[in-house]
């Protein structure tokens, strides 16, 4: 051979096969490998909010709420709000405003922070009542229970809240 450089034909097959053999390997792992991280990831962000719940709560000295899958929202949507009541009036006249503390973002209540879990990753199912938790200015929750996440492979996740403000998340 005169000053051939380069490859053969044979040689350009061979390294297309091996390649075509290690992704065929690879990807189908590479997949699982995302769904599972977005998942942690969704958790994470849960958990997040719950502590930033218990923060703000302690800040603003009232109750924050943390509601799952607010009306006419996703199936992976949540809201953080002050539920102090604002602009619902007191039409009791007991000097707290009606719909403080209900659990439900109305009148003209301050939301915190509007959520979405990653794509892939739904809100299956809540054990707080009203698909809600809310946390007082001493950092307590007013119920226990969890939330439970779960990807497109049927991976699932759970966030417990304690009564002692403890959050974790369930592996």
């Amino acid at each position: 051979m005169r000053g051939n450089s380069g490859f053969s034909l044979f040689e350009l097959l061979t390294v297309i096969g091996i390649i075509a053999v290690v992704s065929a390997i690879a990807i189908p792992n590479m997949i699982a490998w995302r769904n599972r991280t977005k998942l942690g990831d969704g958790a994470r962000d849960i958990y997040s909010a719950f502590q930033l719940a218990k923060s703000m709560a302690a800040k603003e000295n009232n109750d924050v709420t943390v509601f799952f899958a607010p009306s006419g929202g996703l199936a992976r949507d949540y809201i953080l709000f002050i539920d102090d009541g604002s602009g619902t009036g007191d039409l009791d006249s007991d000097g707290i405003p009606d719909g403080a503390n209900n659990g439900v973002q109305d009148g003209t209540e301050r939301i915190l922070s509007s959520r979405q879990l990653p794509n892939g990753v739904n809100i299956d199912a809540t054990t707080f009542a009203g698909h809600a938790v809310a946390f007082g200015g001493n950092g307590l929750p007013d119920t226990i229970g969890n939330a439970q996440i779960s990807n497109t492979a049927g991976d699932i996740r759970r966030i417990f809240v304690s009564m002692a403000g403890r959050v974790r998340i369930q592996y």
